[in-house]
Formats: C-alpha cells, structure tokens, sequence
C-alpha cells in the first residue's frame, strides 16, 4: 500500500513545484515590464520639467510666469 502512495505524493509535489517555478517566473516579469515602465515615465518627466524650467528661465521675467513666487 505504501509503495503506491509516494509515486503520487512526488507527482503532486513536481507539479506543485513547477506551478510556483512558473509563478515565480511570471511575478519576475511582470516586475520588470513595471520597473521599465516606471523607467520611462520617470525620464519623460524629467525631459518635460528641463524643457518647462528652460523655457522659464529664458523668458524675460520668471516671476511673472510663477505668481506664486512673485507675492
């Protein structure tokens, strides 16, 4: 009886084992496409804020742009 019961206790572990495998391998990935979306977005903003700093600098008064600052 016993020698029936430990084929099946291995398949059920190899399976087992091969889901958390995958799993782990597509949280990985999913990871990553996340981190390089974050990328990209983090760069496009900091291309928006010199370009939009750029354009404040070089206008002739800054303060005028930013009345906030200028009270």
């Amino acid at each position: 009886m016993y020698p029936l019961l430990f084929p099946s206790i291995r398949a059920y572990t190899e399976n087992l084992l091969d889901l958390y495998i995958l799993l782990g391998a597509h949280t990985l990935d999913a990871m990553r496409s996340l981190c390089a979306l974050n990328l990209q977005l983090a760069r496009g903003l900091i291309a928006e804020t010199g370009t939009l700093s750029q354009q404040m600098m070089s206008g002739g008064r800054p303060l005028k742009m930013m009345p906030s600052l200028s009270a």
